[in-house]
């Protein structure tokens, strides 16, 4: 395969990936694609596969769905935690759409943090979830 090949056949998965996700949420295609965006370009110190990236976009967003989120509020939710990813800390309004929208993100993050909802909160308030944080225990979760 050559290079074009090689990365037109990455995109065309990726783009399948994504659309699958949002068909089963209902979330809009660029909020999804968005938050794989920020986990992508925040994490790459981890070294996240591709897959990985994809499973933890894919966990995200169907949290919300699982926790009873609309369409509407988990499309928000979706965008603001790819701002915090982005950001390279998840607090603030960020964190308080997470812990609103997705209860049952939040319980398998601090689960997998090995802390409390309410020390998830201190986390966030202290500046402690990062991306990479962030990424590692969603992915543990997944």
């Amino acid at each position: 395969m050559s290079p074009e090949q090689v990365i037109r056949a990455a995109l065309w998965a990726l783009t399948s990936t994504l659309t699958i996700v949002v068909s089963g949420t209902g979330t809009a295609l660029s909020a999804v694609g968005g938050l794989y965006v920020s986990l992508t370009n925040s994490t790459r110190d981890l070294g996240l596969s591709q897959s990985e990236l994809q499973t933890i976009t894919q966990a995200v967003t169907q949290s919300f769905i699982v926790s009873g989120a609309s369409a509407a509020q988990t499309d928000a939710a979706v965008r603001q935690l790819g701002q915090g990813f982005a950001s390279g800390v998840l607090r603030g309004d960020e964190f308080n759409s997470m812990m609103e929208n997705a209860p049952s993100l939040a319980a398998a993050l601090a689960a997998s943090l090995g802390v409390t909802t309410g020390q998830l909160r201190a986390m966030a308030a202290e500046g402690k979830l990062t991306s990479d944080v962030l990424a590692t225990g969603l992915l543990q979760q997944a």
